[in-house]
């Protein structure tokens, strides 16, 4: 945990192979967090931090427009989803931005690369939950 890239997990709750949740968990080491945050982090942060985000439904078969052959809507497992499927879901989904207020740089990023090369950024100051 000495190092000092921040290491992301993806954890997606799977039930038939359909995946229809997913939390977000970043580990903050110190010098992570110093080095894309300019703070580092004191008492029982001192060691490193997770920051979980609940993301709620991620897969866009959620969405809940794709049919059956009996065109009754129903979640596939993604070996059975169509490109009428996949057209569906694009199009009943509602993409939005990012929140600025969190870290910007995705954790062990620590910035933004730009032609491979890491570009240093501060984060956006935090406005509320979604402005």
């Amino acid at each position: 945990m000495k190092k000092a890239l921040a290491i992301a997990l993806a954890l997606c709750l799977c039930a038939a192979g359909i995946c229809a949740f997913a939390d977000v968990r970043t580990f903050w080491s110190p010098e992570a967090a110093e080095r894309v945050a300019g703070w580092k982090p004191t008492g029982r942060a001192s060691n490193g931090f997770m920051h979980l985000i609940n993301s709620g439904a991620a897969a866009l078969d959620a969405a809940g427009v794709c049919k059956d052959k009996d065109g009754n809507p129903v979640m596939k497992k993604w070996t059975d989803v169509t490109e009428k499927d996949i057209d569906a879901m694009l199009k009943a989904t509602k993409f939005l931005p990012a929140n600025r207020g969190y870290f910007c740089g995705g954790g062990g990023m620590g910035g933004r690369q730009k032609n491979g090369i890491q570009k240093k950024i501060r984060p956006a100051q935090p406005r509320g939950a979604y402005p």
